[in-house]
C-alpha cells in the first residue's frame, strides 16, 4: 500500500478546507509552529496530535496520515464517535465537579454519619425502583 507523506496530507486538506494555519492551530490546540514543521516535513505528527488536527480538518485520520485506500472525508461512524465522545467527555467534567464537592462533604463525617448517609442513599434508590 503506497502512503502519501503527512505533510502534503496536511496541505491537502488545509487547501481543501480553505484554512490557514493559524485558524487550524486554534480549533486543534497544536501549536502553530509545530504544524509549520510538519507542513515542512520536519517531523511527523504522534497520534494524538493526528486526531486533533483531522478533527479540527474534518478529514479522516488515516487519510491524513497517507494512506491511499482511505476517502478523505470522515465517515458518518467517525462523526458519530466523536459526538458521543464530546458529549461524555462533557458529562464527566460536569459531574467531575459534584462528586468532588459531595467527597469532601463525605470526608469530614465520621462513621456513625456515613452509615446514615448510606442509609439514605439506599432508601432513595429504593424508591427510585
Amino acid at each position: 500500500m503506497k502512503k502519501v507523506s503527512f505533510a502534503e496530507r496536511l496541505r491537502q486538506a488545509l487547501n481543501a478546507r480553505n484554512m490557514k494555519q493559524i485558524t487550524l492551530s486554534e480549533k486543534s490546540g497544536v501549536s502553530r509552529s509545530l504544524i509549520s514543521a510538519y507542513l515542512k516535513g520536519n517531523y511527523e505528527a504522534k497520534q494524538d496530535n493526528v486526531y486533533f488536527l483531522a478533527q479540527a480538518l474534518d478529514v479522516n485520520e488515516a487519510w491524513l496520515m497517507g494512506f491511499e485506500d482511505v476517502p478523505m472525508d470522515r465517515s458518518p461512524e467517525q462523526q458519530i464517535d466523536d459526538s458521543l465522545i464530546d458529549a461524555a467527555s462533557d458529562f464527566l467534567l460536569d459531574n467531575t465537579n459534584k462528586y468532588n464537592d459531595l467527597l469532601k462533604k463525605l470526608v469530614q463525617l465520621d462513621n456513625k454519619d456515613l452509615i446514615v448517609v448510606e442509609n439514605l442513599v439506599d432508601s432513595l434508590l429504593k424508591i427510585k425502583d
